[in-house]
């Protein structure tokens, strides 16, 4: 955040890259869903009728997780990132209720992908990454998905973590984290 005017540095447009860390794994009480939740849809030969494909998790403003098994389209145009936990399909370019985001590239481990989105995510109470591993020793951990864990921390607040996923595949995800700041121009191919 700009200290002055309280904008996030990576809206400026001299400026593509994130200057702060978000607040991962936090879901405040006013919030009703996981806000690292988002909907993966894949469209049609025509990209414009959009139907259901799975559900992906944020891990930075740049980036979605999801299952490989989701991600058999190679054509990162047929691919749209929905905010929130979305089914109902749609037709793009008539109204609809989503906030959708584009996909530039993809980088595939050998059970997840991860979604290089061509804009960040605008990060709020609703929408923000989901913590990633290592998880710190102190709380209580309680099981919440297949994929997901929190710990309750000694002042009685949950933070939520993507677990299950090696450890080599989170290198890669930080140097694939580190080519989406700089756009998806210079990011994988």
């Amino acid at each position: 955040m700009h200290p002055k005017t309280g904008v996030p540095v990576w809206k400026s447009k001299k400026n593509p890259r994130l200057q702060c860390v978000p607040d991962c794994g936090k879901k405040l009480p006013t919030v009703q869903e996981d806000p690292w939740l988002v909907s993966i849809f894949t469209s049609d030969v025509s990209l414009s009728n959009y139907t259901y494909k799975c559900n992906g998790l944020i891990i930075s403003p740049w980036l979605v997780f999801v299952e490989k098994l989701c991600t058999e389209e190679s054509n990162v145009m047929r691919y749209a990132i929905a905010e929130g936990n979305r089914w109902a399909s749609f037709v793009r370019n008539e109204e609809h209720p989503y906030e959708l985001h584009n996909v530039a590239n993809t980088f595939h481990g050998q059970q997840e992908t991860i979604l290089q989105m061509v804009n960040p995510l605008i990060l709020s109470a609703s929408v923000r990454p989901i913590c990633l591993p290592p998880i710190p020793g102190t709380g209580t951990m309680t099981y919440y998905t297949q994929l997901t864990r929190y710990i309750t921390t000694l002042d009685n607040q949950k933070i939520y973590y993507l677990v299950n996923i090696s450890l080599e595949f989170l290198k890669q995800m930080k140097l694939f984290e580190i080519n989406a700041q700089r756009g998806p121009k210079e990011g994988l191919n």
